[in-house]
């Protein structure tokens, strides 16, 4: 009986450290992880998973210009910065960095009012300044 409790909880240990250290590699860097991508939109994939995703429903319509790139970036580091264990400090530099590229992707989209995502543009950067006025 002894042992085989000893040996769940040697189990439990090792299952826990490695799900941890998945946690800590799929956080890691700007790179975003397959399961991060899966969160995103569908016209996210092609923009990190490649060649896999090339048909057009997995790249942001050629209707919202060029800059429009930085807003698949800016969806994974907000999505980094509502991961409950993330930590003050990086779940603030992970809002600040989707501010401004979310930023950055609104003036890019400035020429290009017939952008269909626009709104889900507009919506993301209204979410990401009502956290950061939270963090304050």
């Amino acid at each position: 009986m002894m042992r085989s409790m000893y040996g769940l909880k040697t189990l439990l240990f090792f299952m826990t450290l490695s799900s941890g250290t998945a946690l800590a590699i799929e956080m890691t860097g700007f790179q975003a992880s397959p399961a991060e991508v899966m969160a995103l939109p569908q016209f996210c994939y092609a923009q990190f998973l490649g060649e896999k995703y090339s048909a057009p429903q997995y790249r942001i319509p050629e209707s919202c210009g060029v800059g429009m790139n930085h807003y698949c970036p800016a969806l994974v580091v907000l999505n980094r910065a509502n991961k409950s264990y993330a930590e003050r400090m990086h779940r603030r530099g992970y809002l600040e960095s989707a501010e401004r590229q979310t930023i950055y992707t609104l003036k890019a989209m400035e020429k290009y009012p017939n952008c269909p995502i626009r709104s889900q543009v507009e919506t993301t950067y209204r979410l990401i300044e009502i956290q950061m006025k939270s963090m304050r």
